[in-house]
């Protein structure tokens, strides 16, 4: 992040017409001498606050590549000299508290697959070795080391990309299936051999979700509403929570003409019930699901674990 959003009152007059950052050395901006040095070492991507001459500072970086730069206008607000360092506090704190933690994990990582893990992966004679399935083995890995650790509660992401089915989304999708539904078998039988099925709850979760009908390019497009997994010895399920939308082109559920479904069940009531599962106390569930004050009490928690 690049802070540029100071007044520059010990560069007047210079600054009373443009703001500090577009004051030019040696026939260049500022701003461009540091963006530069940060494109040189292979940064991509940086951010830049603005408040002074704002309007001057986003002309100046909107046709910027290397690296590209998403602006943080920050208009409303100003915090001195030195004031990103208070945004920045808390951040520093946490990512210390990350590197220390990763730095005990670590040896947990690196040696051999325990037998316990190796044998839960292997289906059918076979070790799942895909991307997800390995992520999902260092998971279990720091699951089997939580006693060393010292955790009593812990919670992962893995990821999986490739669903953005444009074109093609037959084969890529069935593709993308075919990793996850045995990465996820693999993981599950991984928490019933070793006891703890009852205490780990495996969920998936997406930004998007497809259409309905397809395009000319044999895919599908952005979409609204879809539907998610979730698997653990504490889920109730063989079941469907939430109302299944009625598949009908520009039909009530329809929220434009191709089968985008407006969802029935909302991110918040998911998380909701999974973190009240996972024993968060209630007033620190509303404080991170803010829009479960949407919900009346008895919707919040959908009941599936």
């Amino acid at each position: 992040m690049v802070l540029a959003a100071g007044l520059g009152t010990r560069m007047r007059p210079l600054t009373e017409t443009i703001p500090k950052p577009l004051v030019k050395v040696a026939g260049k901006p500022l701003i461009d001498h540091v963006l530069d040095r940060l494109a040189g070492t292979g940064v991509e991507r940086a951010v830049v606050n603005v408040h002074h001459f704002a309007d001057q500072m986003q002309q100046h970086l909107a046709h910027r590549k290397h690296p590209q730069v998403v602006i943080s206008d920050e208009r409303g607000l100003l915090l001195g000299t030195g004031g990103g360092n208070q945004l920045f506090d808390g951040a520093a704190d946490i990512l210390s508290d990350s590197l220390t933690a990763a730095e005990s994990a670590n040896p947990y990582l690196t040696p051999a697959l325990p037998q316990l893990i190796t044998d839960s992966f292997t289906i059918n004679g076979t070790l799942v070795n895909t991307g997800l399935a390995n992520q999902l083995k260092q998971v279990a890995r720091l699951i089997e080391a939580r006693a060393a650790l010292g955790v009593k509660r812990q919670f992962f992401m893995v990821n999986i990309g490739g669903w953005d089915t444009h074109s093609n989304i037959l084969t890529n999708q069935n593709n993308l299936f075919g990793q996850v539904g045995p990465a996820m078998r693999a993981f599950y039988n991984y928490t019933v051999n070793a006891g703890i099925a009852n205490q780990v709850t495996t969920f998936t979760m997406s930004d998007f979700n497809r259409t309905f009908i397809g395009n000319q390019s044999l895919g599908t497009d952005h979409a609204y509403g879809g539907n998610h997994l979730v698997v653990g010895g504490a889920v109730k399920g063989g079941d469907m929570y939430g109302t299944y939308p009625t598949l009908v082109l520009k039909g009530p559920d329809d929220t434009g003409s191709n089968g985008a479904w407006l969802p029935t069940t909302g991110v918040d009531q998911i998380g909701g019930t999974l973190a009240n599962w996972f024993g968060m106390p209630a007033a620190d569930i509303d404080y991170a699901f803010p829009n479960l004050a949407n919900w009346s009490a008895a919707q919040r928690n959908i009941g599936f674990v």
